[in-house]
């Protein structure tokens, strides 16, 4: 039986929820629900692909203790639960496959790169090496090519597939969900990361953003699963919300903007993306919007991302976004006029749309994980209302959704076995080819940095060059390039001597 696709309506899965919290037993065996053969026991919700990805979701959040609920939602990792530590709750049915280690922090900007071990991942460092290693954001938009850019996420996302197998036992899939791509718009050279974000023109970004995201995901340019069954290849986080391009105070500055500048231009490349692919995931930045800190706004996160774009995905924050904000921002309780504590700050991100907390980035105090007790029974009033576990269980029910629908829990995918075919061919192909460089992903990277050169000016007709037509031709490269390759930010290490380079 196909499963539903993420978009099956929520309240029903939040019913279900609800009628596990209340103490019913939904199925039994008896019930005619699904059976292990093996062991003639019934199989857990969550574990049984004839159910949706939410109402497995449901299911599996509805068996967590509120310990294990709070070491769910933070990024770097989120802890291992064993299967024997669920329990059966309500439904009396014994789980069997565990929650695995999970890192949600991964990076896909123009390559593979991940997170290891807690390890940063900007500038080559712990994480996968010799991944194939596209141009930046900013060639890539000079391009001006939206096909060819998605014809690249779809390598990349290959290559994540074939290396995401190769390190897990059941050819599962974990650690998918990437930060990726930055769709910040450029307004001024000096903010030092233009190169990873596609122009100051939204029309421009929303059409290669959206292309980019599609192919990460697994989808075809209308926005529809590739996958038969409804997987997600991985899933894709666009950042930074909102407003944010100032790197110099990143941490604590902000943008003051008349509602219209915000609407209509540093908004719009949300709006876009969302409506054109219903993106997995946007990222709240560091910074604040007319005071209002993003990781903290109830307004940005749910009036516009939710309520007014229709964003059905999980939020996250910049890392350590809400763990900082105190010492940041000072930012007040409106409801107390003090400086918020560190319960109603953590409450009040939770509440407002913050479903997970990236905590791999700078230090905080506390977490969703450390705090999950004083936010649920500390009487905390958010803007939403009261605070309590049911707060939670709606932020982790989004995350559990993403987890399972990129088939953590499930065996014999379609997509572990294709990235295993690409693998065997591959290697076939050329023994050596332990890099997953194949000559299509070498041939699309040739010519996004063909399409991608921008002259301003062609000074007394240097180009085109003259080339003869035949005989030896030769062309001198100048700088540090040969002996100090930059990938750019975002990028896997590189261990490989060999550097591709196709001049045309």
């Amino acid at each position: 039986m196909k499963r539903m696709k993420k978009t099956f309506a929520l309240c029903c899965a939040l019913a279900i929820v609800l009628q596990l919290f209340a103490g019913m037993t939904l199925v039994s065996a008896a019930d005619g629900e699904n059976v292990r053969a093996d062991e003639g026991a019934a199989i857990p919700i969550y574990e049984d692909t004839s159910y949706s990805f939410a109402e497995r979701a449901a299911d599996l959040v509805a068996r967590m203790t509120l310990s294990q609920k709070g070491s769910q939602m933070i990024s770097s990792p989120a802890p291992a639960i064993s299967a024997k530590n669920l329990g059966g709750g309500a439904l009396n049915v014994p789980a069997t496959k565990d929650l695995s280690q999970y890192y949600w922090w991964n990076e896909g900007l123009h390559g593979y790169n991940r997170i290891d071990n807690g390890a940063s991942v900007r500038g080559g460092g712990a994480g996968p090496a010799n991944s194939t290693s596209y141009p930046q954001s900013l060639t890539v938009g000079s391009t001006w090519n939206p096909e060819l850019y998605y014809q690249e996420a779809l390598q990349v996302s290959d290559e994540i597939r074939e290396r995401t197998s190769r390190s897990t036992q059941t050819g599962n899939a974990i650690d998918l969900n990437f930060y990726s791509p930055t769709v910040n718009l450029q307004r001024d050279p000096r903010w030092g990361r233009n190169e990873e974000s596609y122009s100051e023109d939204p029309y421009l970004t929303i059409k290669m953003g959206s292309q980019y995201v599609l192919g990460l995901e697994g989808k075809d340019q209308e926005g529809n699963l590739l996958d038969p069954d409804g997987y997600y290849r991985l899933h894709s986080t666009i950042k930074h919300f909102v407003a944010n391009n100032s790197e110099s105070n990143r941490l604590n500055g902000g943008a003051t903007m008349s509602l219209d500048v915000l609407r209509n231009y540093y908004l719009a490349p949300y709006r876009g993306i969302i409506k054109a692919t219903d993106v997995s995931s946007v990222m709240s930045a560091y910074s604040h919007v007319n005071g209002d800190p993003c990781a903290y706004s109830s307004y940005l996160m749910d009036t516009i991302l939710r309520q007014t774009y229709g964003f059905s995905g999980h939020m996250t924050s910049d890392c350590d976004a809400v763990g900082t904000i105190g010492g940041r921002m000072h930012a007040t309780n409106p409801r107390t006029g003090r400086e918020l504590t560190n319960e109603e700050r953590l409450a009040g991100c939770l509440a407002h749309g913050e479903d997970l907390e990236c905590n791999g980035g700078y230090t905080g105090t506390g977490n969703y994980n450390s705090y999950s007790s004083q936010m649920v029974n500390g009487n905390v009033q958010t803007d939403k209302g009261l605070f309590t576990e049911n707060t939670m269980d709606i932020s982790l029910h989004r995350l559990m959704t993403a987890r399972i629908s990129t088939g953590e829990f499930d065996d014999n995918l379609a997509l572990t076995q294709q990235a295993m075919n690409r693998i065997a061919a591959q290697q076939a192909a050329d023994s050596s080819a332990v890099y997953n460089q194949t000559p299509e992903r070498l041939a699309i990277l040739d010519q996004v940095n063909n399409e991608g050169v921008v002259m301003l000016q062609n000074k007394d007709n240097f180009l085109p060059l003259s080339i003869p037509a035949s005989g030896e031709y030769k062309v001198v490269i100048v700088g540090a390039w040969q002996t100090n390759m930059y990938l750019g930010l975002y990028s896997a290490k590189s261990t490989n001597s060999y550097n591709h380079i196709n001049i045309q």
